[in-house]
């Protein structure tokens, strides 16, 4: 049914409604000529509404003219109309055609070069060496040399270990790690760089020690990633080194929130009155300056006073507004709960995705019947340096 469907939206359909006296009969007369209709709906005794495909439609008016019917086109369906309309309208079809070669050809060139370092002095200065080595809005992608600008900048800087040029739509992105200042002693300490959690490696880059993944392994948390037991060869024995590095991977991590339909809000009935609470030792008794009951209140603390220290019995005075309010059930609706629900979990990706690069990210939302209520579920991929260091015992 779907892949029928689907066939007549590609060869386009005609949905017509037929007028006359005899309409079944035209039913009957498409039937016996293997004329098929669907999705007939009758309005009236002489009125009916149905769909049928651009060949049988020509056949159908052959017919309505033999049964004494008038059929009339109530809307035109499918790819087959649009391009029929499309061909009436060459220059909107040459439009479309220059605006798509237009955009693949601006999409060829970088606009924005995006410069990441943690060093505002540094960055500036790379900036401006970039632009006289090539890298600068308005050149083509392809006619960067990658390797080329990475080792100017390696040759020019010694203050900076590693750097990687990757392209991202119209932004060409330079990462750059500058050499951190030489360790202390106590960082001099062997340790390793192990997973903080799991993930699939992306990337690695071993500034001391031994890599012992590669991209594309998935290691667990706690997993070593660069080690800092060097084996020196066989009879040389080993070597204990701090590691350094970085190591990129894909993480995962999945959220979910709830959103009720049925809100409960608090209404004031203007209602109140101030009380005295005495306390001794976590123990409370209340004195009322009244006798109204209030079914449901909620307190304010205006003043506390001391009358005893801890040592004598710790006995305090509070006085305290007591506030009136009615509670009002308020029907949410679903879409304003999913809105809700897509806030909160807009909010979640916000805080995650300040640990990394955001890979991809989905929403599902689920009308729970249960409960009332609207879930979202948020599944979230991350690319981020997942290495910790661990002290080799």
């Amino acid at each position: 049914m779907i892949f029928f469907k689907l066939w007549n939206c590609f060869g386009g359909y005609v949905i017509i409604k037929a007028k006359g006296e005899y309409v079944e009969r035209l039913l009957n007369q498409a039937s016996i000529n293997n004329i098929f209709l669907w999705d007939i709906k009758k309005i009236n005794e002489w009125e009916l509404e149905a769909k049928v495909d651009v060949k049988s439609y020509f056949k159908l008016v052959k017919l309505s003219k033999k049964v004494k019917c008038k059929i009339i086109v109530v809307k035109k369906v499918g790819f087959y109309f649009l391009m029929s309309n499309l061909k009436k309208r060459k220059i909107f079809l040459l439009g479309i055609a220059i605006f798509i070669l237009l955009m693949y050809a601006l999409s060829s060139f970088i606009w924005v070069v995006q410069i990441n370092v943690n060093n505002d002095e540094l960055k500036q200065k790379i900036e401006k060496d970039l632009q006289e080595w090539g890298l600068k809005p308005g050149i083509n992608k392809y006619n960067i040399d990658k390797k080329y600008v990475i080792d100017k900048i390696l040759l020019n800087y010694n203050n900076i270990s590693w750097v990687e040029i990757y392209f991202k739509g119209t932004r060409a992105i330079v990462e750059i790690v500058p050499k951190g200042p030489a360790p202390s002693l106590k960082e001099k300490s062997p340790c390793n760089i192990v997973a903080s959690k799991d993930g699939v490696v992306e990337e690695i880059l071993a500034l001391n020690g031994e890599a012992k993944v590669k991209p594309h392994d998935f290691v667990r948390k706690g997993d070593i990633l660069i080690s800092g037991n060097i084996n020196l060869g066989e009879g040389k024995g080993e070597l204990l080194v701090p590691a350094e590095g970085i190591v990129k991977a894909r993480v995962w991590y999945e959220r979910s929130v709830k959103v009720p339909l049925i809100k409960v809000k608090k209404e004031y009935t203007g209602r109140e009155r101030k009380i005295l609470r005495l306390q001794v030792k976590g123990n409370e008794m209340y004195i009322y300056f009244s006798n109204r009951e209030f079914k449901k209140y909620e307190e304010t603390l205006l003043k506390r006073i001391t009358l005893l220290p801890e040592a004598f019995g710790n006995l305090k005075c509070d006085l305290v507004l007591i506030k009136e309010y009615d509670e009002k059930k308020e029907f949410f609706g679903v879409e304003q709960a999913k809105k809700e629900a897509k806030e909160m979990l807009e909010k979640e990706i916000e805080e995650l995705s300040k640990a990394g690069e955001i890979a991809r990210n989905n929403m599902v939302f689920i009308l729970d019947n249960d409960s009332n209520a609207v879930i979202g579920i948020l599944n979230l991929e991350l690319i981020e340096d997942i290495g910790q260091k661990e002290a080799i015992k």
